[in-house]
């Protein structure tokens, strides 16, 4: 019996031992991947230093052909003060000056750089409005104004009983005014729901 349990003691310890390495070897694995993988920072980074030296390549090409075309422009002008050496003036001779090259790359989008095409979303074609729906604007506000100024009106003539001579039909109306003066408006608002 005690063989037996030196021998699961034996085991147990085993099996401990390779849980322990199973989990180190893991540990390393992972610190391997995160040593070798780049965060989102250093792939941005890296992709700033490939664009500025880009910028660079063609700043210098630019300017390398700027040159050329300077030095040409100079064996030009060279052979045109030699045959007009009688006229030349001592500021002629200076030789001509280089073009500064300016970088004209513009600065590239987030979109562009992301790879994304731009999205335009298409422009509605202008509407006009329909020749039949025209009269409706100015028939609710005509409407609603006329309703308005009716129920006015009949206040001031129903209160100056002197203003009343010179419209004396809506002294023979009444009350009426009243609803004439509503029936216009709520005319009005009706005519407005058929506005687009």
């Amino acid at each position: 019996m005690p063989q037996s349990r030196t021998r699961k003691a034996a085991d147990q310890k085993k099996r401990v031992a390779a849980k322990r390495k199973t989990a180190e070897r893991q540990a390393e694995n992972e610190a391997e991947r995160e040593a070798t993988t780049p965060t989102a920072a250093e792939r941005r980074r890296a992709e700033r230093r490939a664009e500025l030296a880009e910028r660079k390549a063609e700043a210098e090409k630019k300017a390398k052909k700027s040159s050329d075309k300077s030095d040409k422009a100079e064996k030009a002008e060279k052979a045109d003060r030699t045959s007009k050496a009688d006229r030349t003036s001592k500021a002629d001779r200076e030789p001509a000056k280089k073009p500064a090259s300016r970088d004209t790359t513009r600065r590239r989008t987030t979109a562009e750089r992301r790879g994304v095409a731009a999205k335009k979303t298409p422009q509605p074609a202008a509407r006009r409005l329909p020749s039949a729906r025209r009269w409706v604007a100015p028939t609710f506000v005509t409407a609603f104004v006329l309703g308005a100024l009716w129920l006015v009106v009949y206040y001031i003539v129903s209160y100056y009983p002197e203003a009343s001579a010179v419209l004396p039909f809506m002294m023979q109306l009444g009350n009426w005014n009243i609803l004439i003066g509503m029936g216009l408006m709520a005319v009005s608002f009706i005519v407005a729901t058929q506005w687009k």
